[in-house]
């Protein structure tokens, strides 16, 4: 499969996207990217090595969770997780709503007020 290289402690890998059923097979891991969930980081971190694992799996069957433990680091693991989701069409969102702008209040936009020497009304 077509993916992305990514560089890890001992060697590099090509990460291939995230497939319907790598995304549902480890919806837990998913939860481990978001803060607050409630997952500690023991489990986090693997959640996220089996993800990692399986996703490679795709490029390369016979690999296995020692050699990817044997090759990679913490860090690469993040990588290679990092490499995959945005080729699968997912994107980084803010995890707060970013609060809209207040309107100036010194601009007339959504004052009720006419400009100087106009009125209100039309003279026809």
């Amino acid at each position: 499969m077509e993916g992305t290289t990514v560089k890890v402690l001992r060697g590099e890998y090509v990460v291939p996207g995230v497939t319907l059923r790598l995304h549902f097979r480890h919806e837990r891991a998913f939860e481990a990217l978001q803060p607050g969930k409630g997952i500690d980081a023991k489990e986090g971190n693997r959640l996220l090595i089996a993800f990692a694992l399986d996703i490679l799996k795709q490029n390369y069957p016979e690999i296995t969770e020692d050699e990817l433990l044997d090759t990679a680091s913490l860090a690469d693991i993040g990588s290679i997780v990092g490499a995959a989701l945005p080729q699968s069409g997912y994107t980084r969102r803010p995890l707060e709503p970013s609060p809209s702008p207040s309107p100036d209040p010194t601009s007339s936009a959504g004052s009720s007020t006419q400009p100087a020497g106009e009125s209100g009304t039309s003279s026809t």
